[in-house]
């Protein structure tokens, strides 16, 4: 078995990261560009979403990496 990376683990993480936004959207429990949702990275980082964008539309590469401060450090 393949043992796998961190940037599998995060490909995985930004693809179900914009499929919990679509179904929060589908379910009127987020608004369009309201709020942010965001999971912790394995690195002490964490993956965000974009503020004050559509979170129906989302694609993995809108997310942003951000350090432990809110620092931008990717996206």
């Amino acid at each position: 078995m393949k043992p796998r990376t961190r940037k599998t683990d995060e490909r995985g993480l930004r693809a179900a990261l914009v499929a919990v936004c679509r179904r929060l959207h589908d379910r009127d429990l987020i608004g369009a560009g309201e709020g942010n949702v965001s999971a912790r990275l394995g690195d002490g980082r964490f993956l965000i979403t974009p503020s004050g964008v559509s979170k129906a539309s989302l694609r993995p590469a809108d997310l942003l990496v951000v350090d432990p401060d809110g620092n931008k450090v990717r996206g």
